[in-house]
């Protein structure tokens, strides 16, 4: 939750908060004090910029920047460019505080600029369980369970997905978005927050001839 405290002479009239340079949000001001819930921050650095403006036209604002390092976060990570006909290896990688016995998550992906990927589970710990399945064209969903066991802190690699690159007119940016279902502890119990996924486009180059 965001709050603060804005003091003018004059009536403040109009009141906003600008989040990531995205469109503004309105905010209400009551005796003096205004806040707000629900606020999704990126993974990494956050520029909050608040903006109040009195009866008399004058503009006052405050801008903080904010670093937030979620528990857990399910994410690909840069990937170079490749030539249409080559094959993107997409990796999936977790980065968290440890305490994960399990997650489902989701991938869309271009069909018409990559064909189904070829799977490959890197994640190894002893007694992991995965499963793998197309749900729809450009969809498929992921599942990895450690019964009774969890991961320790740090970065591990997931899964990677193999994908073929088809033909293009002209360079183009493939977009392979991760989405996480549920992400649970040893015990099964879901984590209802603190969990983030981060997507990533890819640039397709034409074949040099």
């Amino acid at each position: 939750t965001l709050t603060g405290t804005v003091v003018d002479n004059e009536m403040v009239v109009a009141l906003q908060l600008e989040l990531n340079g995205e469109p503004p949000i309105l905010l209400s001001l009551q005796n003096e004090e205004f806040s707000l819930g629900g606020l999704r921050l990126n993974p990494g650095e956050n520029v909050l910029r608040v903006q109040a403006t009195d009866e008399v036209g004058n503009i006052g604002s405050d801008t903080v920047t904010i670093y937030y390092q979620p528990a857990r976060m399910l994410y690909i990570p840069e990937i170079d460019p490749v030539q249409e006909g080559a094959t993107i290896i997409v990796p999936v990688e977790l980065s968290s505080i440890g305490g994960v016995g399990g997650m489902t998550f989701q991938v869309l992906y271009p069909r018409h600029l990559v064909a189904d990927p070829v799977v490959e589970w890197v994640i190894n710990d002893a007694g992991v369980l995965t499963d793998w399945h197309q749900i729809a064209p450009g969809r498929a969903r992921g599942t990895f369970v450690l019964p009774g066991e969890d991961l320790a802190s740090g970065v591990k690699r997931v899964v990677n997905l193999a994908f073929q690159t088809r033909s293009i007119a002209q360079p183009v940016l493939a977009t392979f978005q991760m989405q996480v279902i549920g992400a649970y502890s040893a015990a099964g119990e879901p984590y209802v927050s603190g969990t983030e996924s981060r997507s990533r486009a890819v640039q397709i180059t034409k074949r040099a001839f």
